[in-house]
């Protein structure tokens, strides 16, 4: 009997301690530590602008804010600060609500004084919710807690006032993928290369009316029903910025390459992305797989909402994305501007420069290839080899003395690709 007993005891023990690992044994989560503070912009024609941006720890504000990454199978945390004059929240719209939501905030509008949060109270038909979640105060700290979060593309923001606050800045990307070469479950969401592209407008005189507390019932900017924009924006710049003419950045795109696009509209219009030369295959909607694949050249990006796009490139070109809609001016100005953006594309080998220098007979060369860096020997027939350079990422050859210069050039990879382009003649 007294083993029995003794059984029975440890069976419960061991139950006991199986509960305690089961319940403390939670998902871990990713965690961030924004702050939302007052910058400036200044816009391609010279216009500077105020704004409010997130900012990653002691960093200046940007917008949009910093890319979030959530990695496979966690959930979110945010530490959000507020440095700004007004109180501030955080939404993801396409996620939950935060597990520690204590919103939605009320205001007895149109006075704004008093506030509350919970349930509108009975018979009270004139209050308005001012943020959709708990409001970070001015100098204050709060935290947003996701302990589940689903996979995709999806645009952070203010919760608060947002035909304000949204247009001033406060709004970012935040994507989360099934592994680290696979969007989602499904086995053909995989890709090589990921590229996130933030759509967003801005009309300087609502910046403007917001910045200096003239914007709200009662002031000279009483809500956004004059709200014209006049910058088009692309991850923060408009045409004909630098930044655009190669908006993979430091991402180089091969041929071949399955690039996930991941398309995200934070502003109020919708805009038409256009690839021209170039047809993509739409696979996820605000992080919802469709259930057949869209070969498309042109898409519908509606205010809030994502897209999620793969472009398989299939020679060395570049790519242009432009907008549908025309939005591709700034300020109304003539010359070309707003959404308009390049994706270059390079072959297993490509010669993207050539230079022949009359006065000093020097033929320069640079090329990129698809392998590993430094792995492949390149050489420039009948000049010699080109030479690595690992801050470039590229490889680069100075042949000299060259006595005339060649009307063209090719460049032979020991992994056997090769590419020919002419060369430009120059006076240096």
């Amino acid at each position: 009997m007294r083993s029995n007993k003794v059984s029975i005891l440890l069976e419960q023990a061991c139950l006991a301690l199986g509960l305690i690992v089961v319940l403390g044994g939670g998902a871990s989560a990713a965690e961030f530590s924004l702050k939302a503070k007052a910058g400036s912009m200044t816009l391609p024609d010279g216009e500077t602008v105020p704004i409010w941006g997130f900012a990653l720890g002691e960093g200046p504000p940007t917008v949009p804010g910093p890319r979030l990454t959530v990695p496979p199978g966690e959930g979110l945390t945010v530490h959000l600060t507020n440095l700004l004059p007004v109180p501030i929240s955080f939404v993801i719209p396409g996620q939950k609500l935060p597990d520690n939501n204590a919103g939605p905030v009320w205001t007895d509008w149109p006075n704004d004084t008093v506030t509350w949060s919970g349930s509108r109270p009975e018979g009270n038909y004139s209050a308005r919710v001012r943020s959709f979640t708990h409001e970070v105060p001015p100098g204050e700290t709060r935290t947003y807690t996701w302990s589940t979060f689903e996979e995709g593309a999806f645009i952070y923001q203010t919760g608060t006032n947002p035909a304000a606050q949204v247009q001033m800045g406060l709004y970012g990307a935040v994507t989360k993928n099934f592994s680290a070469s696979q969007a989602y479950g499904h086995p053909d969401t995989i890709f090589d290369k990921e590229l996130v592209l933030v759509y967003s407008a801005l009309d300087p005189k609502m910046n403007e009316a917001i910045a200096s507390r003239r914007y709200g019932p009662g002031t000279s900017t009483p809500n956004t029903r004059d709200y014209v924009p006049k910058y088009f924006l692309i991850n923060g710049k408009a045409w004909p910025d630098r930044y655009l003419a190669k908006v993979s950045g430091t991402t180089e795109i091969f041929v071949g390459d399955k690039v996930l696009i991941r398309l995200l509209n934070a502003g109020y219009h919708t805009f038409v992305p256009v690839f021209l030369n170039a047809y993509v295959t739409a696979r996820a909607e605000d992080g919802q797989l469709y259930p057949f694949p869209r070969k498309q050249y042109a898409l519908e990006l509606a205010a809030g909402r994502s897209l999620d796009v793969w472009l398989v490139p299939s020679k060395s070109e570049t790519i242009t994305i432009y907008d549908g809609r025309l939005n591709l001016t700034n300020a109304g100005k003539p010359t070309p501007g707003g959404l308009y953006a390049k994706i270059p594309v390079i072959g297993p080998l490509t010669i993207y420069k050539t230079r022949y220098s009359q006065a000093t007979k020097t033929l320069k060369v640079f090329a990129r290839t698809k392998e590993s860096p430094g792995t492949v020997v390149l050489t420039a027939v009948g000049f010699g080899d080109l030479a690595y350079r690992p801050s470039k990422r590229d490889y680069y050859g100075a042949f000299s003395p060259v006595p005339m210069k060649p009307d063209s050039v090719t460049v032979v990879s020991s992994a056997g690709a090769s590419d020919t382009k002419p060369v430009p003649f120059t006076l240096r």
